[in-house]
């Protein structure tokens, strides 16, 4: 049958199984970020953080001496102080460690917690890829395959959608691993393998 399936794999998305895809995914964006920081010319990535933070309550300090007793003086100091809050979490999630734990398994444990049932079905097609939820089924081509990235213990499809896949390299077999690096090589996908040269 032409449109018959490749192969198909189905998990079980456990509470522990999101939270080490959530540090999985995590742990590329915050090396691309850090990466991209230090780029731009930046001592140490969380120096725009720092000093972003230091410009923001000289600026206040400067609106409370100075601005007087209006209303507007009191909107610009709420603000500040909401943004200082963003730039605490965005600098405690990419630099410590212990808070990047407990939020990571907070919200996936969270957002898990949403799906009934939890199983994940991902079926193999030569010109699609299909995978099923709880709450959403989607067909995607491979034509539109942007990269593959084998982490640790997790194999990421990337989309031109900017959608992200994740799947447990436990559950893809070895014919299945080596059918996705097929289709990579032949739409010339990067693929990026534990000790690959373009690997961060």
């Amino acid at each position: 049958m032409a449109d018959a399936p490749v192969d198909s794999i189905e998990y079980e998305l456990t509470d522990e199984l999101a939270f080490q895809i959530a540090m999985a995914l995590f742990d590329v964006q915050a090396r691309k970020v850090k990466a991209d920081m230090t780029a731009k010319g930046a001592l140490h990535p969380a120096l725009p953080l720092v000093i972003a933070f230091v410009i923001l309550l000289i600026a206040q300090a400067a609106t409370a001496v100075w601005g007087g007793e209006s209303a507007v003086t009191w909107i610009l100091l709420v603000l500040g102080c909401l943004v200082e809050l963003l730039l605490l979490f965005k600098f405690a999630v990419y630099f410590w460690p212990g808070f990047t734990l407990w939020y990571l398994r907070w919200r996936s444990v969270r957002m898990v917690r949403r799906l009934e049932p939890r199983t994940l079905r991902w079926t193999f097609f030569e010109d699609r890829l299909e995978t099923k939820s709880a709450q959403l089924e989607r067909s995607l081509r491979w034509n539109d395959l942007k990269s593959v990235d084998v982490l640790a213990d997790f194999w990421q499809l990337q989309f031109k959608s900017k959608l992200l896949l994740v799947v447990p390299t436990k559950v893809l077999s070895q014919e299945l691993q080596e059918f996705v690096r097929r289709k990579a090589s032949e739409l010339g996908a990067p693929f990026v393998s534990p000790g690959s040269a373009n690997r961060g």
